[in-house]
Parts: C-alpha cells; structure tokens; sequence
C-alpha cells in the first residue's frame, strides 16, 4: 500500500505545478512591458541596495543553514516505514533482480524468463496524480470511442476504478511502469503501462522494435528513429481477448499485484533516501 509521504508528495507536485503556472502567466511579456520604475522609483531601489549589508547575506545563510540541518535531522530520526519489510520479503522471493544507482531517478527490476531479458523500469518522477490521470482519460475515452467503442473494444482506464471516497481529500497516485521483453535476434516489444493504488496494472500501449537498442532510445538517432517508426494502433482498439491475453502475458513474466504493491513503496523509500542525500549535499554547499 502506498503510504501517506508518497500521496502528499504527488499533491504537493501538484499545487507547485499550479503556482509556477500563475507566476509564468503573470509575468508575461506583456505586462513586464507595461510598467516601467520612474526615475524617483529608481534611485529609492538603488538607494536601498547601496545598504544592503553582508552580514545580513550571512544572517540569512546560517538560517537556511539550520534549516537544512533541521530537515535532515527529522528525515533521520523518522520511523521507518512499513513498506520496508515488504520490500525486503519482495525481493527475496522474487525472480528480479534490482537495478538502482544513488542519485538516479529511474529503477530498474531485470530478469532472465526462457530465451527473454525483462526489464521493468519506473522513475521516483513517474507518480501521476488522478487529477492528472483525468485530463488524459478525456483523450483517452475520446481516441478509444473513434473506433474502438463502436466495435464494443472499450477498456477502463485505471482512474476510472479509483474510489474517491477511499483515499480522502488525497488524490490516489499513478505510477508509470514500462515493460521491455527482449529476444535474441527477434527485437524488443515495450509494454507501457500505468500501475494504480490497487496493485493493478493496466497496459497503454505495446509497441515493437527491432532491436532492444532502439526500444530504450538511449541514444539520438534511435530517438530520432522512435519518431519515424509505427509501433502499433493504441491499446484499446486491439480486439478484447487480445487486451486480455496481453494482461496474461505480463502477468506469467511477473508482472503481478505483487510487483505492483513493490514499485509504489520502493519509489517511496528510494524518495526518502535521494532526498536525505539531496538535503546533505546542499547543507555542505551552504556551510
């Protein structure tokens, strides 16, 4: 289950995203343009700057000092979480290997499943809330109802399922999950999929490459190659029993409700831990 950190987190993504959208609207060029300081204006701001002080710079230094300090103090002194276990159980059981280097983003869990690599990736910057999630379900439903929703192919989107009453005032969070299945000689296919509080997840899209290489898109050219390329028709159009047997296909890989009670308590602890870093490093860079 996700704990409370990971949804006020994704809420507090949110409300920034709100504000800096505010501050760029009310900044715009237009308005910069329109007022311009008179000449007592400027020199009164001159004058106020010929008396700023360094020890007041200082001042200011050793508060933001503290606080750093104080932050990370807490950070440290907090109880573990209870996912911690269950992270543990996770990965003593399960057929993954994970993959996580300090001061990344993204998490990698691979394994070796018959003559196929796997490699689940999902990102600490991958958490979507479901107001978010909404907007694109409009495009979503929209896209699917051209052509899939005359056929009967209609498939839920996972914010559809969420119980607003469930998760309170907090809006429940969605984590963007992607599947790449490898096969010697044969390419790749990338399963993306959203994973929702529920442990489920729910395939957007699959799309084949022929070559592992060219699915990761680490490099330019194999962006710029991704563009060029058709990957296949959007998830819902596919007829229901192939959606269904994708579904299967993932889960004989793996890709289960208990990878999907993992990932979200894994970002979590692996948020914590960047942050506690992050908090650190500053505090030096400051001191």
């Amino acid at each position: 289950m996700q704990s409370m950190r990971l949804l006020a987190r994704a809420a507090t993504r949110n409300h920034l995203k709100a504000a800096r959208s505010s501050i760029r609207t009310f900044q715009s060029p237009a308005l910069q343009r329109s007022w311009r300081p008179t000449a007592s204006i400027a020199k009164t701001i001159q004058q106020s700057a010929c008396f700023s002080s360094t020890p007041a710079r200082f001042e200011v230094n050793e508060e933001l000092f503290a606080k750093l300090d104080q932050e990370l103090v807490y950070e440290k002194e907090s109880p573990q979480d209870e996912g911690a276990n269950d992270i543990k159980e996770y990965l003593s059981a399960s057929e993954f290997q994970l993959e996580d280097i300090e001061g990344s983003q993204e998490v990698h869990l691979v394994r070796t499943f018959n003559d196929e690599q796997i490699k689940v990736t999902f990102s600490t910057a991958g958490l979507t809330s479901a107001e978010e999630a909404e907007a694109d379900a409009a495009m979503f439903d929209e896209d699917a109802d051209s052509g899939a929703a005359s056929e009967g192919k209609t498939r839920q989107a996972p914010e559809d399922d969420l119980d607003s009453d469930e998760y309170g005032s907090q809006s429940p969070v969605i984590v963007a999950v992607d599947v790449q299945v490898s096969r010697p000689g044969k390419g790749a296919i990338l399963l993306e999929t959203e994973l929702d509080p529920s442990g489920q997840f729910y395939i957007k899209h699959v799309a084949f490459y022929s070559t592992p290489e060219l699915a990761e898109g680490k490099t330019a050219d194999d962006q710029i190659a991704q563009r060029n390329l058709y990957t296949g028709p959007p998830f819902v159009e596919l007829d229901e029993n192939l959606q269904a047997l994708f579904d299967e296909y993932l889960k004989e890989r793996g890709i289960n409700e208990s990878m999907g009670v993992f990932i979200p308590n894994y970002i979590d602890q692996k948020e914590t831990q960047e942050y506690v870093k992050w908090l650190e490093n500053v505090k030096k860079f400051v001191e």
